[in-house]
């Protein structure tokens, strides 16, 4: 959906005293970066969310393929190829590095300051058509450059590292100093990802793995020895494959070379678990016993080079 499509159907839903909306991350960001086509769309309203999500829905009615709410009484609206994301203006407080937050309906600002990256945190007011952006991440959109929105980013949820690797690759963007050296710092803590589920890490790693730059984005995780930090071991990696097609294959040929026991620790983690017939391929393979299912001969074929 094009960018003034989207503030076309947010202005026609009706306007309340009541809240303010906002559109906010990935949209304004890309749009400032001249993209024009966003499948992906983030709105945040400050105040009654609860009443515009009821105006947004009499208005989408017909369009609305498919409702999601989440326990954090947030929603994702799907339609056609489009996905809305509609949140509330919150402040995040975490109880313990590496858990998720607890979260707390607060205003713009507040909502603002607890994003990731400047970058990230750029708002616009479609009732007023202004942007919001008092962390300056317009300015660093110009200069190329990743900058965290503040100290300890990466300890309070070390799955930043995956996006700040992902988002650096993809703008090709310089790093902030202050922000690499909190990123360095966040290295030193032997329980980094100790809070951290399958679940989180694994939606990381699948994010990563639709990027175009993919291999570039694994490899600076691996010399910043991101895997060690998250499997307690050397981790090996080969991103030698041409595997393209197949996010279970292409994780089992990046991390193949690795003994069976990490290996199955890894795709556990990166694919958010594993049945046992998978993980008696896997076995199978690594011991080299002969092969007589269909799937583990691709495997084979895919692998023997290794």
């Amino acid at each position: 959906m094009k960018f003034f499509e989207i503030l076309n159907h947010l202005n026609n839903i009706p306007k309340s005293q009541n809240f303010k909306v906002y559109l906010i991350g990935g949209v304004i960001r890309d749009r400032l970066l001249g993209y024009d086509d966003f499948k992906d769309i983030d709105i945040t309203v400050e105040g009654d969310f609860e009443k515009f999500v009821e105006y947004f829905k009499i208005y989408f009615a017909k369009n609305i393929k498919k409702e999601l709410k989440s326990n954090l009484k947030t929603y994702k609206f799907i339609m056609d190829d489009c996905f809305f994301d509609l949140n509330f203006t919150r402040k995040e407080i975490y109880p313990e590095n590496g858990m998720l937050p607890q979260l707390f309906k607060s205003d713009i600002m507040d909502d603002i300051k607890r994003r990731d990256f400047t970058i990230n945190s750029i708002s616009f007011d479609v009732q007023n058509k202004e942007f919001f952006d008092p962390l300056n991440g317009m300015n660093d959109l110009k200069l190329k450059i990743i900058k965290g929105n503040r100290k300890n980013l990466f300890i309070e949820d070390p799955t930043r590292i995956f996006r700040f690797f992902k988002y650096k690759t993809r703008f090709n963007f310089a790093t902030d100093g202050e922000t690499y050296e909190d990123l360095k710092n966040s290295k030193t803590f032997d329980k980094l990802f100790f809070n951290v589920s399958k679940s989180r890490i694994s939606r990381e790693w699948l994010l990563v793995l639709k990027e175009k730059r993919r291999k570039e984005i694994i490899k600076e995780l691996y010399d910043e020895k991101i895997f060690d930090s998250i499997f307690k071991e050397n981790v090996i990696i080969d991103l030698s494959d041409k595997i393209e097609d197949n996010d279970f294959l292409f994780t089992l040929s990046v991390f193949y070379k690795n003994n069976k026991d990490l290996l199955i620790k890894i795709l556990d983690t990166f694919l958010n678990g594993l049945r046992k017939r998978e993980i008696s391929q896997i076995i199978t393979i690594k011991d080299g016993k002969i092969l007589n299912d269909k799937i583990l001969e691709k495997y084979k074929k895919i692998l023997e080079k290794n």
